[in-house]
């Protein structure tokens, strides 16, 4: 807590004015420090020579070439207003939302291949297997685990993966009561939980995903998880292979889109002040050898970044906890004094300086706290639950068995020790008949312990 607020006295509007300014101007010194640096890295990923390389998407090089001509203009000392930046920004995130539906359905597809594997594997489960000594087994495992949040994580992705018989009322009792725990929270809050359970019963697809990435959705139309249940050990090996190539392709376009999205991000931070004459010749320096990146590995004045980096980051902070202080304790005043754009900018410099490249940026000041009450939930749920029936009512039942286990990993089960866990995790592995998915599901269990 402040010295003036400790006192009683609250300060100015200047004052407050002044926080958020330092803010700006300490976080434009550490995104100036960084922005050449994650060009040369962004350059060297984009032209890579390498045989098992990516080849970045048409979407991604169109916004790639707008950046750069942004960052052009920054080094020239032209005026680069922050909204131009930020609208390239929103290029790259409707990207990013675009891969990460590709994700949830080639998890998904993941989840059925891995299911079957070891009917045409040759293994089989041990002559001496039980279910109670397998859950007792991972019981220990978990035991063994000193840190308590590792192992608190590590049961949940480990439920995750059990075999799953559930009924459909049951599932859909599960992801209301899930839903329903989230009483009191915010509605944003809310929202962020449901979109996450539509995202991962793949209930919509967003609006140009084929066309911004057609290899992978090429690959993705060949798939057939659906239909695992009646396939030939042949057919398996061709869907297993696809299902390699398409994440191949997906984590390297995650990959590039991680990476522009860290340019742009520092890009939108440091055209917030003029930038300085060691930042604007390192920039030029580096943009004309755009077509030949590999040569700017030994470029001059790289080598005394990375100490900048670290004391601007200092500064960065320091200014970063008297703004919180004042966006905390001064809330009232900042509205009063009509700072809530001066407050917006600051948080947004926050945001884009995190290790959340792909946060939203907040875009109004904070209002009062708006929760989410029964009424709400129950209302989000009668909308929910009807999207829920209709995907599954058109899928096979090991389609319907994944889309059920991936969205009650949501929400994840609350055990209140580790002997009710293991006595969960024998009642799971006793339910599954087939030895195959059993034993593939033990596989995976273990590779995570």
């Amino acid at each position: 807590m402040s010295k003036s607020h400790r006192n009683g006295r609250i300060p100015d509007a200047a004052a407050l004015g002044q926080a958020a300014d330092s803010l700006v101007s300490a976080g434009a010194a550490v995104a100036a420090v960084r922005l050449p640096l994650n060009l040369i890295s962004w350059l060297q990923m984009v032209r890579s020579e390498e045989t098992d390389a990516v080849s970045p998407a048409d979407d991604t090089l169109s916004v790639s070439e707008k950046v750069l001509e942004k960052a052009a203009d920054y080094a020239a000392g032209k005026e680069v207003s922050e909204e131009a930046v930020l609208a390239l920004r929103e290029q790259n995130l409707a990207l990013s939302r675009c891969l990460d539906a590709f994700s949830e359905r080639f998890l998904l597809e993941e989840y059925m291949i891995n299911r079957v594997e070891h009917r045409y594997s040759g293994r089989t489960l041990p002559a001496d297997y039980t279910d109670a000594a397998e859950a007792e087994k991972i019981t220990e495992r978990l035991l063994a685990m000193q840190d308590a949040s590792v192992r608190q994580s590590t049961v949940t992705a480990i439920c995750g993966q059990f075999p799953v018989r559930l009924t459909r009322g049951r599932f859909f009792q599960m992801v209301a009561d899930g839903i329903r725990m989230d009483e009191g929270q915010e509605k944003a809050d809310v929202r962020n939980r449901i979109d996450l359970v539509r995202q991962t019963a793949v209930l919509e697809a967003p609006r140009g995903m084929e066309s911004a990435f057609p290899r992978l959705a090429g690959i993705l139309r060949q798939m057939d998880g659906s239909g695992a249940a009646s396939w030939t050990a042949s057919r398996y090996h061709e869907q297993a292979d696809l299902l390699k190539r398409g994440m191949d392709e997906l984590n390297g376009q995650m990959d590039l889109t991680l990476m522009l999205q860290e340019v742009i991000d520092d890009l939108c931070a440091a055209v917030l002040r003029p930038a300085s004459e060691k930042t604007v010749a390192l920039l030029r320096n580096i943009l004309e050898h755009v077509v030949e990146p590999e040569s700017l590995e030994n470029l001059e004045g790289l080598d005394v970044l990375e100490g900048a980096e670290e004391e601007a980051r200092m500064g960065f902070e320091k200014a970063g906890a008297v703004f919180d202080e004042f966006a905390e304790v001064y809330s009232a005043e900042i509205c009063a004094a009509g700072l809530q754009d001066a407050y917006l900018t600051g948080r947004r410099v926050e945001f884009l300086l995190s290790d959340s490249a792909f946060a939203d940026l907040p875009e109004r000041f904070p209002a009062e706290h708006d929760a989410a009450d029964r009424a709400y939930l129950d209302d989000e749920i009668g909308k929910l639950i009807p999207e829920l029936i209709g995907t599954l009512q058109g899928s096979t039942k090991m389609r319907s068995r994944a889309l059920m286990a991936r969205v009650v990993s949501i929400f994840p089960k609350r055990f209140e020790n580790l002997s009710e866990l293991q006595k969960w995790m024998e009642s799971s592995l006793a339910s599954c008949s087939d030895e195959a998915e059993k034993l593939g599901c033990i596989e995976i269990i273990e590779g995570l312990l």
